[in-house]
C-alpha cells in the first residue's frame, strides 16, 4: 500500500510517514475513547446493563477465554463498517 501511494499519488516519504504517525494517535485516542464512555458506560436501566456486557463487560468478566477478548463478532463487525464509513466519507 505504501509503494501504491508512493507512485500512484506521488506523496513524499515524509508525507507518509506523517500520515502513519497521525493514524496511529488518532486510532489510539479512538481506542481509549470507546473504552472509556462506550464500553464502560454505567447504565441504568436492565436493557442497556446487559447490551454493556454483550459487548465488553463478559471480557472483564473471563478475561483469559480465547472467545471473549475484546468483543463479540457481530458488534464488531458493525462497529468496524461504522469507523470504516466515516474514514471513507473524510477520504
Amino acid at each position: 500500500m505504501t509503494l501504491y501511494v508512493l507512485l500512484e499519488f506521488q506523496y513524499s516519504a515524509i508525507i507518509i510517514v506523517s500520515i502513519f504517525f497521525m493514524a496511529m494517535i488518532s486510532w489510539t485516542f479512538f481506542e481509549y475513547f470507546l473504552s472509556r464512555f462506550l464500553f464502560h458506560y454505567q447504565a441504568t436501566t436492565g436493557f442497556g446493563k446487559r447490551l454493556v456486557y454483550v459487548f465488553h463487560e463478559n471480557h472483564h468478566e473471563f478475561p483469559i477465554e480465547r472467545d471473549r477478548l475484546f468483543m463479540p463478532p457481530v458488534p464488531s463487525i458493525l462497529l468496524a463498517g461504522v469507523v470504516f464509513s466515516v474514514f471513507a466519507l473524510m477520504s
